[in-house]
């Protein structure tokens, strides 16, 4: 996958909570969920049980809100080990992955909903349409 400049750049200078306490780290995920809550919260009219997948996940801010919202069939997945590391602690099932390498192991008509925030617009035109495909693919 090409990354422009800027997106390695920005990436690389994500602030990392890991060195957060535990309690630390719940209450910023929680302002961040209440955030998604007001954003989100009114489409997501999802039966409870239907597998979600966030791709790529971050530090499972995402996860964390769907959780909160009763969802329990999540996996997230991101290329950064330690960005991972801060959902972990608070028992997110997230994993590290590429997204299209998660996209070609996923069955059709298998997920609920797939959530991919912050993430199109690094990649090329020919990503996206493929991203895009294989999403529709899997619902």
């Amino acid at each position: 996958m090409n990354h422009f400049a800027s997106d390695a750049w920005a990436y690389s200078h994500q602030g990392s909570r890991n060195h957060l306490s535990r309690e630390a780290l719940e209450q910023g995920f929680g302002r961040v969920a209440r955030y998604y809550s007001a954003l989100l919260g009114h489409r997501l009219a999802l039966r409870e049980d239907l597998e979600i997948l966030d791709i790529p996940c971050g530090e499972g801010e995402i996860s964390y809100w769907l959780r909160s919202q009763g969802f329990k069939c999540l996996r997230g997945f991101d290329l950064d080990s330690s960005r991972i590391e801060s959902g972990r602690r608070l028992g997110l099932p997230l994993h590290v992955g590429d997204a299209f390498g998660v996209l070609r192991q996923t069955r059709d008509n298998s997920l609920g909903a797939v959530f991919s925030l912050n993430f199109l617009e690094h990649l090329e035109k020919h990503q996206v349409i493929e991203f895009m495909t294989s999403t529709k693919s899997w619902l």
